[in-house]
């Protein structure tokens, strides 16, 4: 796929990052530049112009556009269209509650209300006497009610299409003869597998999307061409790898968290210098903070994830996301406590400190005031405004409080940091993993700034920054493989399935995959595949991944070997590890699923150095580190500043210290030592 350069774009809710990489995996040019909300296109063909000269082979993509339209409900206009009798499922949703004991949770409205989901007349069915024909009258009928209600997409959900999508498809072919203009999203398709509800909820969030990424790449692909980037644009998914751009408009409900999931992958890339095998990487922005847990070298993934309070059954990256950046908001509450987020200021007005307009306190205002940034970012090209944040801090909430500047700062920082500690604590102790035994590896405009505090918060005791913290997302598109997935419902106990059928299931997904890939520009020979089936005990409602380990030099059509003995021990660790038991009832086969991922881009990124960033260093040469006043906690210290891009490897450091570069600022606390790898790399670890 790629012969000279490649460019990887991440755009995020301030800043939009382009990184011009060759595929040794030596960075050529980075920038960062702000985000234009109005229209990303226009902040990323700045980017392009400052790192390309227009001539590369490959544009990666990472984007927050279906991540904001669901967050902000600001997707498409969407119908439903579902078996007679189930018109109220997305209402009805399952009865489980957020939270336990709170009888007044309520939950966000669907995407569709009921109003717009309509009955059709049709039945799936095992038995030949329970199977209803689709009523195509009545569909047509269905339809002309579907066009009165001014819709601009359709998802179709049928009962059980998951087993046979015939029906789905003959209504999607009529939707396209009496409504061409419409956009029409199939379950059989996005989702085909049991469990009708979250079926429905993915399927409908895909029609809901889809417009709208259409509508995106629409305007941005012209404008690509126009400024002479030719090459094929490939989009960040949440499953952590690429799809092409016609992929992600057909699939948009896959790119849900496609910015964090390219950060994860990054992050696992700075890893491998460090002492331990697992890791949560923390990624810090502008406008949330999103915490992954990596086991050797593995971002874990989940099949069912929540977005806006939507379940969302596709393969994602297991990421959990809060609204902490460096543009939120400080605020304090009718109560009179202080409070951080969700809000931000974004790229537009930004921080006060931006002197942009920005008239609120941020996280970013409250670092400055107390010396944990300069006086500017990005090598310079934005000079910080401390009287802005000062005034913005005294007058929202130093004087609401009774407290002075430098306190109210600080209490932004703990806040914050507790906020973020919660979230960490959430993906590490809540899950059974002992932060003890992990490292964490921070990145982000803001990660490297909190990576330390937040380590000490949950007991870790290591902090890996990566050579380019700022751009390590953009960085973590360029070593993603281009992937797809598939899956199939089956749901009947293992000791009925020989192995001649599953053979034959994985093999119909891996030429499904394959075919899928090949049409993405990828040439058959470079897909591997991976198999994996999702099994439970009979009755629960859970289910765990396990992978076929004599999949691992498997082709479609190629017998699969061995009486998955071994399937059965791997889920019971796996279950003994996550719930605490083993049982000796016979397990279940969910459902069997195939991966097909092409090789990565750029697999020698890991060598990456700060020289080849193409960032300027902080000052021209070297004059030895210069110190200011940082506080930490209740007391305020001379702090080392140092320059990162003149750090030796090898080179120690001990806290307090600041390390600059152009996109990222890395806070070394009292009680903290670290030094660069031969990669580029802080490693940092506690003293205590």
């Amino acid at each position: 796929m790629i012969t000279n350069q490649i460019v990887a774009i991440d755009t995020g809710g301030t800043f939009t990052d382009v990184v011009a990489i060759d595929v040794s995996g030596r960075v050529l040019s980075s920038t960062k530049v702000p985000t234009t909300p109005e229209d990303p296109a226009d902040g990323i063909e700045i980017g392009l112009r400052e790192v390309t000269n227009g001539s590369v082979d490959a544009l990666l993509y990472g984007t927050t556009t279906a991540t904001n339209a669901l967050l902000q409900r600001k997707g498409a206009r969407t119908a439903l269209l579902t078996t007679s009798g189930f018109r109220d499922l997305l209402q009805l949703r399952r009865q489980n509650r957020p939270s336990l004991y709170d009888w007044f949770a309520t939950m966000p409205p669907p995407l569709v209300p009921r109003d717009r989901c309509f009955e059709i007349s049709e039945r799936i069915a095992p038995a030949p006497e329970s199977r209803r024909p689709l009523d195509e009258s009545q569909a047509r009928l269905v339809v002309e009610q579907v066009r009165a209600s001014s819709v601009q997409s359709v998802a179709i959900s049928l009962l059980h299409s998951y087993k046979d999508g015939s029906h789905e498809q003959r209504l999607a072919e009529i939707i396209n003869e009496v409504l061409p203009d419409i956009d029409v999203s199939i379950s059989s398709e996005i989702l085909p597998e049991i469990m009708e509800f979250e079926r429905t909820s993915t399927t409908v969030a895909n029609a809901y999307l889809s417009p709208i990424m259409k509508d995106h790449l629409r305007r941005l692909v012209p404008r690509l061409r126009a400024g002479g980037w030719l090459a094929p644009l490939y989009l960040m998914q949440s499953n952590g790898g690429l799809g092409s751009a016609e992929v992600a408009a057909e699939r948009a409900v896959q790119t849900v968290l496609s910015g964090p999931a390219a950060g994860v992958v990054g992050g696992v890339a700075a890893t491998g210098r460090s002492s331990k095998s697992n890791f949560l990487t923390i990624d810090m922005g502008g406008t949330s903070f999103d915490v992954a847990y990596v086991a050797n070298g593995t971002a874990a993934v989940s099949r069912e994830t929540t977005v806006a309070g939507l379940p969302l059954a596709v393969p994602s990256l297991d990421i959990h996301t809060l609204g902490a950046g460096g543009g939120s908001v400080a605020w304090v509450d009718p109560g009179g406590v202080m409070r951080v987020g969700p809000s931000s200021a974004g790229s537009r007005p930004g921080p006060a400190c931006y002197g942009r307009g920005g008239q609120l306190p941020t996280v970013t205002d409250a670092n400055l005031l107390l010396g944990r940034l300069g006086g500017d970012l990005l090598g310079g090209r934005l000079q910080l405004d401390r009287d802005a944040a000062a005034h913005a801090v005294e007058r929202h909430l130093a004087r609401p409080l009774g407290i002075d500047v430098i306190d109210a700062a600080r209490g932004v920082v703990t806040v914050v940091n507790a906020a973020m500690a919660k979230g960490m604590y959430l993906m590490s102790v809540a899950r059974g993993r002992d932060p003890r035994s992990l490292a964490v590896v921070g990145f982000g405009g803001a990660g490297p700034l909190h990576a330390c505090e937040l380590a000490t918060a949950i007991g870790c005791d290591e902090v890996v920054i990566p050579a380019l913290p700022g751009t390590t997302s953009a960085i973590g598109l360029a070593l993603a493989p281009v992937r797809r997935d598939a899956t199939q419902s089956v749901l009947a106990p293992l000791r009925h399935l020989d192995t001649g059928f599953i053979t034959s299931v994985f093999s119909d997904l891996g030429y499904r995959v394959m075919t899928d890939l090949v049409l993405q520009g990828i040439s058959a020979d470079e897909v591997r595949f991976d198999a994996f089936g999702r099994f439970c005990y009979e009755g629960q409602r859970y289910q765990i991944d396990v992978p076929i380990p004599s999949s691992e030099h498997w082709a479609p059509g190629e017998r699969l070997s061995g009486n998955f003995d071994s399937v059965i021990a791997t889920f019971e660790i796996i279950h003994s590890a996550r719930y605490g038991y083993i049982r000796p009832e016979p397990l279940v086969v969910f459902s069997l699923g195939v991966t097909g991922t092409a090789p990565p881009t750029a697999s020698r990124l890991t060598t990456v150095r700060l020289a080849d960033s193409g960032h300027p260093p902080v000052s021209a040469s070297r004059q030895g580190h210069r110190e200011r006043l940082v506080w930490f906690g209740t007391d305020s210290y001379r702090a080392v500043v140092a320059d990162r891009a003149e750090l030796v490897p090898g080179e120690s450091l001990h806290g307090p210290a600041v390390i600059e570069q152009a996109d990222s600022t890395t806070v070394l606390p009292p009680g903290w030592a670290g030094e660069a790898d031969v990669h580029g790399n802080l490693i940092l670890r506690s003293l205590s």
